[in-house]
């Protein structure tokens, strides 16, 4: 399934392995060019173009040493061809390496038995295949047995030629190691720049603990106030606007039937976040593995999908919200309708390129299955139990009459807060994300687990504590318009994070094309949007507990 989505199509090699057994300059065949095939290839060399190919469910590497690691690491994949001095040459030779293990006991999952060969196999003994090595290399005539260092490539001209493609396979065995066979496709950040990074985070995440901890000495007395006492005195602190609108602060905001759903997609999308970190903890799934985090975060959608029905019904209902079968439908089809807006985006502008990431038409019939008979049905049950359940009452009822909000400066106004509530939190990302992007761009994994526990485990700290300073602030300038604000400061950093993304591909791409900018700004959208829907709603419910709390803890003549 999880090839279908990515629009994988896997094709059967003419090339004949057998297990164990070395082979040295095989052909695989000769094939006539044509002088259009000739400029073909020719450009996809100097595009730098990858060849991926697959063994035991292993994808085909290069070895590469960098700096950033002083062991070897793999990189998917390798080049389809190379160019020196202005001349172009195909790899048409290639020289494979497989690395296995061998182990009489049967708890291995990836396995194989050959009783054919002899000595070694002869016994009937397993293997375990952890590393699929490919060198390319380019020899003119595919004359693979050349005994010089420097010998002639095959260079491509544009004119009717014939290459001949050879290739050669060695079996390694090597020790069993406790690592996963996967862990040598992925780069880990060096351990310095973690320390750093995660040094500044805890530090701004204790620096907002502290405006937090003043917030609620400050608001903890239970002292009673009449509103008329507070306007007498001139000269009364600017803390205690958010007093003045207690009859004011519970008011049901506008379009509360649209701001549920988002909470509730969002909590869905966290649900679903900590299943697949559940999953890589537990080692039932790897991050290098192509498709494997795709697939855990649809499998974590499911409880995902009760838990965001039931928000939403349990919040809708306390806006005094009626219509809760609308109410769910909105929450199982806004967030992953504009999901496959995307991907429907992303596959014709695949179609236009001939290009595999167009999703096919069997990964669109299951996504659409899991979406409407699965995802769906369970959002609507977890909405009716949450609007069946008991009515969240608030500490203070409205008024009937809605109290006139006072003018603002520009620093205090919506839009201004909502832009500095993403600095703080998208600074303790920022490092993480810079690598992630870079990883992406350069075609290599950068993963730890321990520093993304730390890095998201603070971000999500960072947002909490932000909107819950920011949401105070705005009802100590009487303004008690504060749901949507909870909301919109919580999804801030994705706003940063966009542009950072915008600026990252700019800055490293000389001549970008168009269909490729679409498809990189269509991702960037599609994962902006989604970390700002978890993170608006991690803010919306730490809002609405300290506003709730603060007011709770107020006596009204």
């Amino acid at each position: 399934m999880e090839r279908d989505l990515r629009g994988d199509r896997p094709v059967q090699s003419d090339l004949n392995i057998v297990v164990g057994q070395d082979m040295q300059c095989q052909t695989v065949c000769s094939k006539g060019w044509s002088v259009e095939d000739a400029m073909n290839a020719k450009q996809f060399i100097e595009n730098d173009y990858q060849v991926e190919w697959w063994l035991d469910g292993l994808p085909g590497a290069t070895v590469s040493y960098t700096n950033k690691v002083s062991t070897r690491s793999y990189r998917v994949g390798f080049p389809l061809g190379q160019v020196l001095n202005g001349q172009t040459y195909i790899n048409n030779h290639v020289a494979i390496h497989v690395l296995y293990t061998t182990d009489d006991n049967d708890n291995h999952d990836n396995e194989v038995t050959d009783k054919d060969n002899d000595d070694d196999y002869a016994n009937n003994s397993r293997i375990s295949i952890i590393g699929f090595e490919v060198y390319p290399d380019s020899v003119q005539n595919g004359d693979c047995n050349h005994p010089a260092v420097d010998y002639p490539k095959q260079q491509v001209l544009e004119r009717k030629s014939s290459i001949r493609y050879t290739y050669s396979v060695t079996w390694k065995q090597t020790t069993l190691t406790d690592q996963s066979r996967w862990d040598k496709y992925v780069l880990e950040t060096p351990p310095k720049k973690n320390l750093v990074a995660t040094v500044n985070s805890v530090v701004v995440a204790l620096l907002l603990l502290g405006v937090i901890a003043v917030i609620l000495l400050k608001t903890a007395s239970k002292d009673s106030f009449d509103d008329v006492e507070y306007k007498l005195h001139e000269d009364f602190e600017d803390n205690v606007g958010w007093r003045l609108i207690h009859r004011d602060v519970f008011r049901r905001p506008i379009y509360a039937g649209l701001l549920a759903p988002l909470v509730g997609s969002g909590i869905q999308l966290i649900t679903a976040s900590f299943v697949t970190a559940g999953c890589v903890m537990l080692g039932t799934c790897h991050p290098a593995q192509p498709g494997a985090l795709l697939l855990r975060f649809m499998i974590g959608q499911m409880p995902g999908c009760l838990l965001a029905g039931f928000v939403t019904g349990k919040i809708y209902r306390m806006f005094k919200g009626k219509p809760w079968v609308l109410n769910g439908c909105l929450t199982a089809f806004i967030v992953p309708g504009f999901v496959v807006v995307c991907l429907v985006l992303q596959t014709m502008m695949g179609w236009t390129q001939l290009s595999s990431i167009a999703i096919p038409l069997r990964g669109w019939v299951i996504l659409i299955m899991v979406w409407w008979g699965v995802m769906t049905p369970m959002t609507l049950m977890g909405a009716y139990v949450g609007h069946r359940s008991k009515v969240i009452e608030h500490p203070v009822r409205p008024s009937s009459i809605a109290r006139i909000i006072p003018h603002k400066q520009w620093y205090q106004r919506p839009m201004a807060s909502i832009v500095l509530a993403g600095v703080l939190p998208f600074v303790v990302l920022s490092m993480t994300y810079h690598e992630w992007l870079n990883s992406i761009w350069s075609g290599n994994v950068v993963f730890s687990m321990n520093e993304a526990f730390w890095t998201f485990s603070l971000y999500a700290t960072t947002v909490t504590e932000i909107t819950v300073v920011l949401v105070f602030f705005q009802l100590c300038t009487e303004d008690y318009n504060w749901w949507w604000m909870s909301f919109a400061s919580g999804a801030a950093p994705s706003l940063w994070m966009a542009g950072y993304g915008l600026v990252h591909y700019l800055t490293l791409t000389s001549n970008p094309s168009v269909v490729g900018g679409l498809v990189y700004a269509v991702h960037m959208l599609l994962g902006c949007i989604l970390v700002g829907v978890s993170s608006g709603a991690l803010g919306f419910l730490s809002a609405c507990v300290m506003v709730r709390r603060i007011y709770s803890a107020v006596k009204v003549d």
